[in-house]
């Protein structure tokens, strides 16, 4: 199934479109016991399944601020807990696809696997794992493995292209409050060896409502020491309360001098259809 136009209403849809995954999520929530993480204040949100964006897919254009090298990414909710992540360029015989569950009772990510795809195959090069009862997740880079403490949670990845973000936002309580997360990422040292790093807090602040490329939004600063003081502006739909764009400062990856983000098309997508999706966007 190609990118189309077919524009969801993916705002407060009614329980005939909340999945029993959603249901089930519900009640162990409200069953487990709240976490207690130093950094950690998740008040800001709240899990709310009928918000929950299981079987929705936003495409993306990735590409600096100033319109240079693109490319393609798409972000499909596979479950109420679950989003995948797949960025391409067209011609281009491999991909990145990243694998992620987010942790409700925290809002932040759980697991994370980022694999590299080519033809029918992928090999995973990363994983990190929060630890269960503790402000710590284990990270898992080409045959090492090491733990790291995170100072801040929610926590966020901005090499992740803030995706686990645009899943908790829908659940803010308050849509128009500042409110504050931090950012973890992967860095490589001069020698090329990979190390995680708790970057620091990033400030969210709401500036007002606009009508955005086409669509009503809220719009945000986002900026703090997690991103170098190199921040800029989000936008969330207005009705559904995921990212539709962002214009940030930092850039993410060599030959980036900046990073911006624009949805481009969103639809709802079985699991088979976004696995066809993904295998049709790859060279032969």
């Amino acid at each position: 199934m190609g990118i189309g136009n077919r524009e969801s209403g993916i705002g407060d849809r009614g329980s005939a479109l909340c999945t029993l995954h959603s249901a089930l999520m519900t009640a162990a929530l409200l069953a487990a016991p709240v976490l207690t993480l130093a950094g950690q204040d998740s008040s800001a949100f709240r899990f709310q399944p009928q918000r929950a964006l299981a079987g929705v897919a936003l495409h993306y254009l990735k590409s600096n601020v100033d319109g240079s090298h693109q490319t393609n990414l798409s972000v499909c909710f596979a479950a109420s807990d679950r989003l995948e992540s797949f960025k391409w360029r067209a011609g281009d015989s491999t991909a990145t696809l990243v694998k992620a569950e987010v942790d409700w009772r925290t809002f932040s990510i759980r697991r994370f696997e980022s694999r590299q795809v080519c033809g029918t195959k992928d090999s995973i090069y990363t994983t990190l794992v929060a630890l269960e009862g503790g402000g710590e997740v284990v990270v898992r880079f080409a045959g090492r493995e090491w733990t790291v403490a995170v100072r801040q949670w929610p926590w966020h990845s901005y090499d992740f292209d803030l995706a686990s973000l645009g899943a908790t936002m829908p659940h803010l309580v308050h849509p128009e409050a500042a409110f504050e997360i931090g950012i973890m990422d992967v860095e490589f040292g001069p020698g090329g060896g990979p190390n995680v790093k708790d970057k620091g807090a990033v400030q969210v602040v709401y500036l007002g409502g606009e009508r955005h490329n086409g669509r009503p939004t809220r719009r945000y600063g986002i900026d703090g020491p997690g991103l170098e003081q190199q921040g800029g502006l989000l936008w969330t739909d207005l009705a559904g309360g995921y990212i539709t764009d962002y214009e940030i400062a930092l850039p993410d990856e060599p030959g980036m001098k900046s990073r911006k983000l624009t949805l481009r098309a969103v639809e709802w997508m079985t699991p088979a259809a976004w696995a066809e999706f993904r295998r049709s966007r790859l060279a032969r």
